[in-house]
């Protein structure tokens, strides 16, 4: 699992062992013991997850894919409120599109933060098109209570679908700007209006989240670059996406010369909620550049409104055979057996993963030894090099509750240094253990 995820991991099953607070979020006794790099609410839905299931290394797996499942549930909602009950049955159209897009499939297997904020970005949208079918304050308020839960599942970046109604009213002239200003202004209060409830009854909430402003996000365009050019995000974002555009103009190349005649009306229909998608997607994309800390996963949330846009733009092309297509039994029997058969292949595939290490199963092989050496519940020393191994931190933490530090805070019965290209001179005082460890050594105090 990618460094991130593994330390949210580790942060949530401390947070369902008593460890930290929702509020001031814990990691080790030496390394964020308050964690404040990220608002709590994806930390304390799937601690829910370890309280309920345990310390199981798929806890944060199956909570992961979960958001997935939730996120396309609402892409299918998305899909039938901005489409006629003639393509309704063509919802599988956006999440193909959605699946290809590679940073998908990593995110879903990588326990993203982004990963829960994509929930709440893309409800929000949903709530917000059918406040507007309906003209439904409730709808609108509701969206507004989205957000907010976006925002405290990653931040600001979850804010981006505030962009919609602007678009909408762009694209829609029956949507006067009266509409979308009293609109705009009743989304705000939702999402608002938790903010000042925490102020007035949970200083604590206020006080994380602006030691969260400061340090992260402040902190992250002043002082922090990852990446050489603003533009960074912009290329991840093409890139990312290439692969659903290359499928998309396939679609238009093969079937524009037949439906011609009738793709004006078409193009009229969906236009309205294509564009107003399509932007607001992009509008959770340009932002970033305000920052030099830039990396792709950071758009994660808006590729299920950029896979609705892109169906929703290759709908008029492809409509009628599609629905011919769809509409004949053969094709159902085919479509039927085929998705069972890579439903049964996808579980198989998943068993027989049990048990088996993909990323750093050397690092991890040697810290289960170690952990079946030494107590769990406890701390040891590492070597200057080995503590900036963030990574390590999260597996000593993740599986064993083992905190991490140097010599010079305090000595401990038991010391880790790498084997090679590591300049670390071991105390007199300590002896070492013959384990067999590919990566390091351990020694015990004698």
């Amino acid at each position: 699992m990618f460094m991130d995820g593994l330390l949210y991991a580790a942060i949530s099953k401390n947070l369902a062992l008593g460890d930290g607070s929702f509020w001031n979020l814990h990691l080790s006794e030496y390394l964020y013991n308050s964690f404040h790099e990220h608002p709590p609410l994806a930390f304390g839905l799937q601690s829910i997850g370890f309280r309920v299931f345990g310390d199981s290394m798929y806890v944060e797996r199956f909570y992961s894919l979960f958001t997935f499942i939730v996120t396309g549930y609402i892409m299918i909602r998305i899909w039938a409120k901005t489409t006629n009950d003639l393509v309704k049955n063509l919802s599988w159209m956006p999440l193909f599109i959605w699946i290809a897009i590679p940073l998908v499939s990593w995110g879903a297997s990588n326990n993203m933060l982004e990963n829960t904020m994509m929930i709440f970005t893309t409800l929000s949208v949903c709530l917000l098109i059918e406040g507007r079918k309906k003209v439904s304050t409730l709808y609108y308020f509701i969206a507004g209570l989205a957000l907010f839960f976006a925002f405290l599942s990653k931040g600001f970046v979850g804010l981006f679908p505030l962009s919609f109604l602007f678009w909408l009213w762009v694209f829609d002239r029956r949507y006067s700007f009266w509409q979308m200003t009293r609109s705009s202004l009743i989304v705000l209060s939702g999402l608002m209006m938790p903010f000042v409830f925490l102020y007035l009854l949970y200083p604590e909430a206020i006080s994380s989240m602006e030691t969260y402003v400061q340090g992260q996000v402040v902190g992250s365009i002043k002082n922090i670059e990852t990446v050489n050019s603003r533009f960074f995000i912009i290329k991840k974002m093409l890139l990312e996406l290439l692969p659903a555009i290359i499928l998309v103009s396939a679609i238009v190349v093969l079937y524009v010369k037949k439906n011609r005649g009738s793709l004006a009306s078409r193009r009229k229909e969906i236009s309205i909620w294509l564009f107003p998608i399509l932007l607001t997607s992009i509008s959770g994309v340009v932002p970033i550049m305000v920052s030099m800390k830039q990396s792709g996963f950071y758009i994660l949330a808006t590729f299920p409104l950029f896979a609705i846009a892109l169906a929703l733009f290759v709908l008029p092309f492809a409509q009628d055979f599609l629905i011919r297509l769809v509409a004949k039994h053969k094709t159902n029997t085919i479509v039927r057996y085929l998705s069972m058969s890579f439903i049964l292949l996808g579980i198989v595939l998943s068993c027989s993963q049990y048990q088996k290490i993909g990323r750093d199963k050397k690092m991890l092989g040697d810290v289960h030894t170690i952990l079946a050496r030494t107590n769990k519940n406890t701390s040891l020393v590492v070597s200057p090099k080995l503590y900036s191994n963030w990574s390590l931190h999260g597996y000593f933490q993740r599986n064993g509750r083992v905190g991490l530090h140097k010599l010079n805070v305090k000595e401990e019965q038991y010391l880790i240094k790498e084997k090679t290209n590591d300049d670390f001179i071991v105390p007199p005082n300590y002896h070492q253990i013959d384990l067999a460890l590919d990566r390091f050594e351990l020694y015990e105090k004698k």
